[in-house]
């Protein structure tokens, strides 16, 4: 397993943007009403998204502090200790946004199984965001990722700036349970820890009893509950913390 940062010019950004439907269905199936609508607005987003983070004009100030990886099956590897070594030697989530990426000298593209996006330090601001999306996608697209954007608001963990959070994480549905998802939260600790981060924060919906569990195993804890009713929608995270 390796990650690298996504692009959409070499990763299946159709792919991604099923992983990103997956993490939140309910509220994408709400607002774009059906599955398909919602990946290809999700694939509409990546796109611009992917052009303006890989556009050299822009100066690092001027880019976002979110982040988003692909996670990629190395299938050339046979063993588990293998797997996680080359998984050590390839994140590295820094404030400087580098990271070891080998995808553009493998002539043999690797499968996608997963996906990861964080957040160095604090959010952006919900006005700035819903800005962007109205310069940069079709009307009827931004108006319904800046609805997301803030019911997001409502209820997601306030950040620190020496805050990591975890804002999306998914495993490909043939790879699941198989403690892939555990070993992702695990390294995202390890190399928080390294850089210097004092927490790395996530937040879990309330319904999602499992993921609840597995964070809080983890050595994640509660430290907020956040609750929204907007037009009729009741909307409840839980948000937790993992002390470094």
């Amino acid at each position: 397993m390796i990650f690298e940062e996504f692009n959409p010019k070499i990763h299946d950004y159709h792919k991604v943007a099923e992983f990103i439907y997956s993490v939140d269905f309910r509220t994408y199936d709400e607002v774009f009403k059906t599955k398909e609508k919602a990946i290809e607005a999700i694939e509409e987003l990546l796109l611009v998204e992917g052009e303006d983070f890989n556009d050299e004009d822009l100066d690092e100030d001027e880019k976002s502090n979110t982040a988003l990886y692909v996670v990629l099956d190395d299938e050339e590897d046979s063993d588990n200790n293998t797997k996680t070594d080359k998984y050590i030697n390839s994140l590295d989530i820094s404030p400087d946004n580098t990271m070891i990426t080998n995808e553009e000298e493998d002539n043999n593209p690797k499968h996608i199984i997963g996906m990861l996006q964080v957040i160095r330090g604090r959010k952006d601001s919900v006005f700035g965001d819903i800005l962007y999306l109205i310069s940069k996608l079709r009307s009827a697209y931004a108006l319904k990722f800046s609805y997301i954007y803030f019911l997001d608001s409502l209820v997601l963990a306030n950040l620190n700036e020496d805050d990591l959070y975890i804002a999306e994480i998914a495993i490909d549905e043939c790879k699941r349970g198989k403690g892939l998802g555990t070993l992702v939260i695990k390294k995202v600790i390890e190399r928080a820890k390294k850089k210097g981060y004092k927490r790395v924060v996530l937040d879990t919906d309330y319904r999602n009893e499992n993921a609840y569990k597995l964070y809080e195993s983890l050595g994640f804890r509660k430290f907020g509950k956040k609750k929204s009713k907007f037009f009729k929608k009741d909307r409840q995270m839980y948000n937790m913390e993992y002390i470094l």
